[in-house]
């Protein structure tokens, strides 16, 4: 079933001076819940400490001042076994180390793109979270290889194939922090994308790559091997003569 944006939910986390090692929810919040918070006057007053904190120690410090999301979700402890209701159709995207005038076109670009609900800078500015609607359901079991995968294609699809994306944000339980910028954009009615993610492909399971054709019996197996030996006694005597400049005999134990 398809989700919209107004019935999103997320853990918020606040315990001054802990940050993301506070990992107990203070309390579970909806998209409008989360614009208010975004525009609060306590998240003001940290934005102004932090453009007048020179010192990387002391951004650290109000940044740990600082509450965060859960953004695919409710936990009720932040860790990816203890989800309690997930976003399926919810994208959340993290670019950082972009610089202040560049993040502020690329989070003024993805504002304009269809599908997005939210587009803001980090905390320090430096960097952009955005959220998008997508026309289509996630799998929880498959969500971050799934999104691992479309990582050039969600790139593309944004028009922003320049940046690379964080790919630790598509963690289940990965923390977003809230804070305030001038530069901000909400949209609780978007659209989703027009665009679809690639279909998910699994990986192989170790214990079948164990059975390859090589591994086997029979006439194929070892039809394989003695290409598989044929080559790598063909390279032996080519690294071999180079070495000694002469033709040399096959050498076994080189590899």
């Amino acid at each position: 079933m398809t989700q919209l944006p107004q019935t999103w939910q997320f853990s918020l986390f606040y315990k001054e001076g802990w940050g993301v090692k506070n990992t107990h929810p203070l309390v579970t919040i909806n998209l409008k819940k989360l614009i208010d918070i975004y525009k609060s006057d306590y998240l003001i007053k940290r934005a102004n400490l932090m453009l007048n904190a020179k010192d990387p120690i002391e951004q650290k410090i109000i940044k740990h001042q600082l509450p965060y999301i859960t953004a695919n979700g409710v936990f009720s402890e932040r860790s990816n076994e203890n989800i309690t209701h997930y976003n399926s159709n919810l994208l959340v995207l993290d670019i950082d180390n972009l610089g202040l005038e560049t993040a502020k076109n690329i989070q003024n670009q993805l504002s304009k793109e269809k599908g997005c609900v939210l587009s803001v800078l980090s905390p320090r500015l430096e960097g952009v979270k955005a959220i998008f609607l997508l026309n289509q359901n996630l799998d929880r079991n498959n969500h971050y290889q799934h999104l691992k995968q479309n990582l050039d294609h969600i790139t593309d699809c944004l028009s922003i194939p320049q940046v690379t994306l964080d790919r630790m944000q598509f963690t289940l339980s990965q923390a977003m922090f809230v804070s305030y910028s001038e530069h901000m954009y909400f949209n609780e009615d978007a659209d989703a994308v027009d665009w679809m993610l690639k279909e998910f492909t699994p990986s192989i399971p170790s214990t079948q790559c164990s059975q390859s054709a090589i591994n086997g019996n029979g006439v194929m197996a070892n039809y394989y091997r003695s290409r598989i030996e044929k080559y790598l006694n063909g390279q032996c005597d080519r690294v071999l003569s180079k070495l000694e400049g002469r033709k040399a005999e096959r050498h076994h134990q080189i590899i």
